[in-house]
Parts: C-alpha cells; sequence; structure tokens
C-alpha cells in the first residue's frame, strides 16, 4: 500500500516548518453554553423503524431544548427529518468498528457527552459475545484518549425478541453496569444509561424499537444526563485536541531506532488496533515481524514490543502485498493483489500468529479486479466507513477511479464511484488522512524536495462537481522525497510525517494541523 511503504534514501535537511511543541489552540467552542452531543452506536441510533428516521434522537434534542438547554448534536452523520440530525449511528456495525472510527470523530467534534448505544449487532450476530464488554473497554478508552473531559452515557442495550439472544445481552448488559461502576469509581465520567423500559412489545422486528421505544430511550438518556449534570460531571465542550487550524509539525526524532532492516522492507500499519501505526518488517515470503507501537522510543526508553513472525506470509512477492483494513474493526488486514489483473485474496487480522496458533482468517477473492494492472492499485478508505476501498489510480495523471468496499466479492460487493478524483499530473499521489475527520485525502508528495500539496476530501468529485478541498503546501519537505512515509502513529486521526533511514531508523514529525496554507 503506498501510503504506508518507504521509499529511497534518508532525508537529512530540515526544510519542513516544524515546531518543538504544539501550537496552543485558541478555544471558542469554551464561551458556547450547553451540551455538544453525540449520538453514538449502530441502527438502533441511525434510527431504523423510527418516525421521520430519527430513533431517540430527535426525541431526546426535543427534551433537552424544552428544559432549556442550547444543544449542539454532532457527528460526521446526518439522518432524519429532527431539528438537529448529526449523529454516529452506523447500521450493522458492531463494537469493534465503532472503536476504530471513534479516536477520529471524537476528537475532531469534541462532545462534552457522547450517548452510547453499542453492542447489539455483537449479541444479535454472536460475534465473540464473551469477550465484547473488553471490546466496549477498548472503545471507552478510546473516547477517553482523545476527550478525558467529556461524558459517557452508556446504555444498557435495549432487549431483542430472541430468547438466545437476549441471554447474550443480559450478560453483556451485567458487564456494562460493572464496566460503569469501576470507572466512575476510577474518577470517569461516565453515567449508566438504563434501557429497561423498552420491552418486546416495543420491537416490532425482534431487534429495533418503535417510535414508542425510542422515545422511552431518549427518556433514559435525558435523565442520565440529568443525573451526570447533578452531579458536576459535565463541563463546556473542549476545542479538541484536533484542529484543522495549521498548527505546523511537532519533531519526533529518534521515533524507533530501527532493528537494522532495510529501508524499503519498513512499512507502517495499526495492526494492533489502538489507533496507532505499528512498525513492520517485511520479509521475502511477503511474511513480517511487527513491532507494536507503544508510544515510539524516548528519552533512551524503548517505545516498541516485538511481535515476531505477526504474519508467516504467503509466499506472495512483497511488492503484491498490502495492509489495509477492510474488515472495519481497526486492524490492518493482508491484502494481496495479483499484478496483472489487480485481484485481491484478503485475510482478516485476528491477532496475528503466535506459536502453533494462526492469527489472520482467509476471506479468499474479495475483489476480481477491473482489469488494471496491480501496480495501479491503492487501498484507502475514502468514504469514512473505516473500511479501505479499492482505488485506482492513473500514474500518469494522478486520476483516480474508486470502488467502494461494501463487504466484497460475495459479501455486498463494491460501489463503483468513477473519476473520483480527477488528478494533478505531478508528483507522487499518497492517500492519507492529514485532517479531523475519518476519510483519506488526496497528497502530492514532491519527489525532489519531500513536501507535500494536500487536497481534503469532501466526499470526491461526482457528476462534476468537485469534491476535494484545496489546502495547497500542508509540509514544505526536508530535501527529498526518499523515505517518507505517512502514517498515523500518536493514534490522533491524523496522519503523521515520517522520513525513515536506510537502517531502518526512523524521525517523526507529529502532524498537528500542518503548515500554513
Amino acid at each position: 500500500m503506498t501510503i504506508l511503504r518507504s521509499i529511497g534514501t534518508v532525508l537529512l535537511a530540515a526544510a519542513l516548518t516544524f515546531v518543538g511543541q504544539p501550537a496552543h489552540a485558541t478555544s471558542t467552542a469554551a464561551a458556547v453554553p450547553g451540551i455538544r452531543l453525540m449520538p453514538m452506536g449502530d441502527s438502533i441510533t441511525y434510527g431504523w423503524g423510527g418516525a421521520g428516521g430519527n430513533g431517540y434522537r430527535a426525541h431526546l434534542y426535543q427534551a433537552l431544548a424544552a428544559a432549556g438547554d442550547t444543544v449542539d448534536f454532532v457527528g460526521t452523520q446526518r439522518d432524519g427529518d429532527g431539528a438537529d440530525p448529526d449523529h454516529e449511528g452506523h447500521s450493522g456495525w458492531v463494537i469493534d468498528q465503532i472503536a476504530a472510527i471513534a479516536t477520529g470523530v471524537v476528537a475532531q467534534y469534541q462532545p462534552n457527552v457522547v450517548a452510547l448505544h453499542i453492542g447489539t449487532n455483537d449479541m444479535n450476530r454472536n460475534v465473540d459475545p464473551s469477550g465484547a464488554p473488553q471490546r466496549l473497554e477498548a472503545l471507552l478508552d478510546r473516547i477517553y484518549a482523545v476527550a478525558p473531559s467529556t461524558t459517557i452515557l452508556l446504555a444498557q442495550i435495549v432487549p431483542a425478541a430472541d430468547p438466545a439472544v437476549q441471554r447474550r445481552i443480559d450478560a453483556y448488559n451485567a458487564a456494562v453496569a460493572s464496566i460503569v461502576e469501576r470507572r466512575r469509581n476510577a474518577g470517569q465520567r461516565i453515567v449508566p444509561a438504563d434501557m429497561r423500559a423498552v420491552t418486546t412489545a416495543d420491537l416490532p422486528d425482534g431487534l429495533h424499537p418503535n417510535d414508542t421505544g425510542y422515545r422511552k430511550m431518549a427518556t433514559a438518556f435525558h435523565a442520565a444526563l440529568s443525573t451526570a449534570r447533578n452531579a458536576g460531571m459535565i463541563v463546556e465542550p473542549g476545542a479538541g485536541s484536533c484542529t484543522d487550524a495549521a498548527g505546523r509539525w511537532i519533531a519526533r526524532p529518534g521515533l524507533a531506532a530501527g532493528v537494522g532492516a532495510a529501508r524499503e522492507n519498513v512499512r507502517f500499519a495499526d495492526v494492533s488496533g489502538d489507533g496507532r501505526a505499528d512498525y513492520l518488517v517485511m520479509n521475502a515470503r511477503g511474511g513480517f515481524d511487527a513491532w507494536i507501537n507503544d508510544g515510539g522510543d524516548a528519552g533512551g526508553n524503548p517505545g516498541w514490543t516485538r511481535h515476531a513472525g505477526f504474519a508467516a506470509g504467503t509466499g506472495a512477492a512483497p511488492a503484491t502485498v498490502h495492509l489495509a483494513d477492510v474488515s472495519g474493526d481497526g486492524r490492518a488486514d493482508y491484502l494481496v493483489v495479483n499484478a496483472s489483473t489487480g485481484a485481491v485474496d484478503a485475510w482478516i487480522n485476528d491477532g496475528g500468529d503466535r506459536p502453533g496458533q494462526a492469527g489472520w482468517i482467509a476471506r479468499g477473492r474479495i475483489a476480481t479486479g477491473v482489469g488494471a494492472a496491480g501496480a495501479g492499485v491503492r487501498f484507502a478508505d475514502l468514504d469514512g466507513d473505516a473500511r479501505a476501498d479499492y482505488l485506482v489510480l492513473n500514474a500518469s495523471t494522478g486520476a483516480v477511479n474508486a470502488w467502494l468496499y461494501r463487504g466484497g466479492d460475495g459479501q455486498g460487493g463494491w460501489e463503483a464511484r468513477p473519476a473520483i478524483a480527477g488528478g494533478t499530473g505531478t508528483g507522487s499521489v499518497r492517500f492519507a488522512n492529514v485532517d479531523c475527520d475519518v476519510r483519506a485525502d488526496y497528497l502530492v508528495l514532491n519527489p525532489s524536495t519531500g513536501a507535500v500539496n494536500a487536497w481534503l476530501n469532501r466526499g470526491g468529485d461526482r457528476d462534476g462537481v468537485p469534491g476535494w478541498a484545496g489546502r495547497g503546501r500542508i509540509a514544505g519537505g526536508t530535501g527529498s522525497a526518499d523515505g517518507v512515509v505517512l502514517a498515523d502513529v500518536n493514534g490522533d486521526g491524523r496522519d503523521d510525517y515520517l522520513v525513515v533511514a536506510p537502517n531502518g531508523a526512523v524521525d517523526a514529525w507529529i502532524n498537528n494541523g500542518g503548515d500554513p496554507a
């Protein structure tokens, strides 16, 4: 995958505009009183089956407004005919999929309240229900990592008509109660949202509430919010640890000392699912060892944990191996692209290989290709659904045709988005997320200087309407493009600028908004 592969020779100059410390972001949010609330979850948050496509959201908004609150619902999604349709509800998603986008969306919007109802699909599909509480804890950790002062209204999820599913829900909800109590005792701002008023009589399809059920959910969330307010938990919304204001780059020299591997074998991808790109060393069989990112080397202390033999490989040439998350669980999967046809075979990341235990699930052929050679195939999440899409890049013009991932061949297929980017005709094209949303942007790397110009993803070109916002030069470069990699090593949702030396050592510049345009 081009955006995660290192190239060329070491960069020695320092022409990027860097600063030693983060620029202080001026907060305007602190002057805005009230509630900035992110409804987060699956199709129940989306509002499936509710009047006007609103679910509980419109009822909750009305209740807050009637109580005199200044209310702003936030999120990357907009659905329903309510007064404020913004939300972060994704139909069909499980806990891990929400966790995969949580860092980016929470950092972007900095809600002071998150109404979280998640786990229904894990229980309904029997997706490792015993491990669901642990996955929920990881999601909560991601939210608090970027918004430590937010208050989470954590729902014990609504019931299901199927007795087997309900047994799993009962066990999960008991764990939710324990999680809330333990975290609240530890000082975190978290309150349970008791959904027991919703009954199976409120579930026409046995899983999703009707409008009566959604009204009950709104009442439960409102009660939880009132409890939090009375306890003094709710503070003014923050300006956000992620801001699209130009804040330059923060130098992190010596992020990784390296392990003696040649630069061309070093890649970065988040294989552990913690939101931070890990350090990988490829071998001739297409396998790799991984060093899991624990924050990077600092002050003489190692910041990487070795996981030898993370992927045994398939015998594929390393140049045909791409690492990108197509399952939406936040962990990069192992993809092999046919050099002639562009067809893709996938192995889903299940924690990586360990002695005597396979850590990848063979998914088989997920894309038959579109007739383009594999050298032009890229993977990047252009639509912000936490799953990598299939892109074909014209090397001469920089134009891009895209196929958005909808489950891959045999499981939902791909949605064609021809001419999603018209191209610039110059430079080396990369796809990386450099702003505060969750969509990959279009970058052009100057091969001589390493400078980066960016076009921010606003949905991509469609029917002659431009879908990219020119940001201009976001990085001045360090004198060469050799060894430049763009990957998120600090877990804030934005990709950072890395330089890989011939011996695999890495210097980093953390993305703090990029150079002024």
